[in-house]
């Protein structure tokens, strides 16, 4: 789940090797909590307001930096049982519309609908929802740069089928889906999913849990992209990675080895 994807990225950040680790200091964090209610499992940063200092998106509220005492509502709030989930588990920015201000992209619960939030550009109330997919499925799905263009798309599943989806030129229509792979029945709950170039050809590939599918020199034409089978782990992790964790100039791969277990691996390439 997206509660797990911090964790995951403090211990990746403590993998660099020695040699590297030694040329910085270690240094002191300070907590700072922005509040006691469940609103969602994700949470990013952005400059919302354009003064110069990033914020912090988390739930319906979005905290002004560099203080992130003062909050604003941009959806309607709804409080969730901790011993639960809540409809918000993953928060991207990115200009969406193009008029220069960071939009907010919501992935909602597994199986459901991600929507996108049009920053109101410093004007007050909630800000304009739209529909970016009907459903995406995974517990992890992400928002990257998948195809090279200098634009991030939302990489995941949906009707058994792995692939990506963006914005058209209408960016408030929903997106389309552009499939990679064949029906191979992926679920609405199905663990580990990433993003990164594993065979070195400059080109991103996407990571799942069974292998890798790598993308085609001409992502323009009809098809779908090779898949390489390799058990990265039997029932799935969270988030996945390609990093040349040994330095031996080519990218590896880290998952964990299930969501609802232990187990952190790398796979070398």
């Amino acid at each position: 789940m997206a509660r797990y994807s911090l964790f995951l990225l403090c211990l990746l950040m403590s993998a660099v090797p020695l040699s590297a680790a030694e040329e910085f200091v270690i240094h002191q964090f300070e907590r700072q909590q922005l509040g006691d209610k469940f609103y969602a499992e994700g949470a990013t940063f952005a400059d919302i307001n354009q003064d110069g200092k990033a914020d912090v998106i988390s739930g319906p509220y979005w905290y002004e930096g560099p203080e992130f005492q003062k909050r604003h509502e941009y959806y309607p709030v709804k409080e969730w049982s901790i011993n639960g989930y809540s409809d918000n588990f993953f928060a991207f920015t990115h200009d969406i519309n193009k008029d220069k201000w960071p939009d907010i992209l919501i992935i909602g619960f597994p199986g459901k609908e991600a929507f996108w939030y049009a920053n109101p550009q410093n004007k007050k109330g909630h800000w304009k929802k739209h529909l970016a997919h009907p459903v995406v499925d995974n517990e992890s799905p992400t928002y990257t740069d998948l195809t090279g263009d200098g634009e991030p798309e939302l990489v995941f599943h949906t009707a058994g089928q792995l692939g990506y989806a963006g914005p058209g030129k209408d960016p408030t229509a929903p997106w389309e889906f552009h499939a990679i792979s064949p029906n191979l029945k992926y679920g609405r709950f199905t663990h580990g999913l990433g993003v990164g170039d594993v065979n070195g050809d400059g080109r991103a590939d996407v990571l799942e849990k069974n292998g890798w599918w790598e993308q085609p020199a001409e992502i323009s034409k009809p098809g779908f992209w090779t898949r390489h089978p390799f058990k990265f782990s039997g029932a799935g992790g969270a988030q996945m990675y390609a990093y040349d964790i040994d330095g031996d100039d080519d990218q590896d791969v880290i998952t964990s080895k299930a969501a609802h277990a232990y187990g952190l691996a790398w796979f070398e390439n």
